[in-house]
C-alpha cells in the first residue's frame, strides 16, 4: 500500500501490525485506536489525522507529516520519529518512552500529562527519549526542557 491515497477513510480499530505504509495519504484519517505496531509509515501525510488511542509501538514514521493531528492516548514506546512534523500535534496523555525524536518538529504540540521515561507522566521532556536538535516551542500552557 505504499503511496497509496487513503485521506478521510475510517481505519478506526484497524490492524496495521508491521504493514508497509510508507509515503501513504492519510489526512483526516480515522485511525483511533489502530494498531500499527511496527508498521513503516515513513514520509507518510497524516495531517490531521486522527490517531488517539493507537498503538504505534515501534512504528517507523521518519519524514512524516502528522501536523495538526491527534495522539492524544496513543502508545508510542519505541517508535522513530526522526525528522517528524508534529506541530500542533495533541499528544495528551499519550506515552512516549524510548521514542526517538531527533530532528522532529514540536512547535505548538500538547504535552499535558504526556509519559516519558520510566512511564512517569511528564509535561516536558526527558533524558529517556532522544529529543536532541529538536525543535521546542511550547503550546500554551506547556512546559518544556531539554536535557
Amino acid at each position: 500500500m505504499a503511496g497509496a491515497f487513503l485521506a478521510g477513510v475510517a481505519l478506526a480499530g484497524t490492524s496495521l501490525t508491521a504493514a508497509f505504509l510508507a509515503g501513504v495519504a492519510l489526512a483526516g484519517t480515522s485511525l483511533t485506536a489502530a494498531f500499527l505496531a511496527g508498521a513503516c509509515l515513513a514520509g507518510a501525510f497524516l495531517a490531521g489525522a486522527c490517531l488517539a488511542g493507537a498503538c504505534l509501538a515501534g512504528a517507523c514514521l521518519a519524514g512524516a507529516c502528522l501536523a495538526g493531528a491527534c495522539l492524544a492516548g496513543a502508545l508510542v514506546t519505541g517508535a522513530f520519529l526522526a525528522g517528524v512534523a508534529l506541530a500542533g500535534v495533541s499528544l495528551t496523555a499519550a506515552f512516549l518512552a524510548g521514542a526517538f525524536l531527533a530532528g522532529a518538529f514540536l512547535a505548538g504540540a500538547g504535552f499535558a500529562g504526556v509519559g516519558f521515561a520510566g512511564g512517569a507522566p511528564a509535561d516536558g521532556v526527558d533524558a529517556g527519549s532522544a529529543f536532541s536538535v529538536v525543535a521546542l516551542a511550547p503550546a500554551a500552557g506547556s512546559a518544556v526542557a531539554v536535557l
